[in-house]
């Protein structure tokens, strides 16, 4: 029970810096990684080789 407080507490720590306009904007973003993990909202559900292919277009 313990754990799961101290994770809400970051939640918490990390909804309200990133809410606060008068923070430093790295630390705004900061937060929101934080709270996108917490999320895992980088988890993907497909299975991965460990490759990754990469485009890179050129605009003139």
């Amino acid at each position: 029970m313990a754990k799961r407080k101290k994770k809400t507490d970051a939640i918490a720590f990390w909804q309200s810096l990133l809410n606060d306009p008068e923070a430093d904007i790295k630390d705004r973003l900061k937060a929101s990684e934080f709270l996108a993990k917490a999320e895992n909202a980088f988890a993907s559900d497909e299975p991965s080789d460990g490759k990754l292919e990469v485009t890179i277009r050129v605009v003139e």
